[in-house]
């Protein structure tokens, strides 16, 4: 069965945390690498929370995202791994949104622990 991947700070996504961390006229986002490849569909589905699929989480890591995003927020980072959810709304290559809502976590790690899990999954 497929895992997924959600990158949290405190109790907010990793994007969401971002925005309220490093505004949009925050200095800082000059250095932010380009997303172009993540289509932004969470707006047409306002309910759902997404999570990485094993190929968008390793796109994400590759493109310098991560690492920037993990740079500028100001909570913890920690990582969410669920299976596939009961309801998903969207579906790409690189990223599910569902409803469904609790979604069943089967890992949870801060930062340092997930890269060390992480190394496992992706190799």
């Amino acid at each position: 069965m497929p895992h997924y991947y959600r990158i949290l700070s405190s109790n907010k996504g990793i994007y969401e945390a971002v925005d309220h961390d490093c505004p949009k006229d925050d200095p800082r986002r000059a250095e932010k690498p380009d997303g172009y490849w993540l289509a932004k569909v969470g707006p047409l589905f306002p309910n759902a929370i997404s999570f990485w699929t094993q190929e968008g989480l390793q796109k994400y890591i590759e493109s310098g995202l991560f690492s920037w995003h993990t740079s500028v927020v100001q909570k913890g980072v920690r990582a969410i791994t669920i299976e596939t959810p009961d309801q998903i709304v969207y579906q790409d290559p690189y990223q599910i949104l569902t409803e469904s809502k609790p979604v069943p976590i089967i890992h949870e790690a801060a930062l340092p622990e997930f890269l060390t899990h992480l190394m496992n999954i992706l190799d």
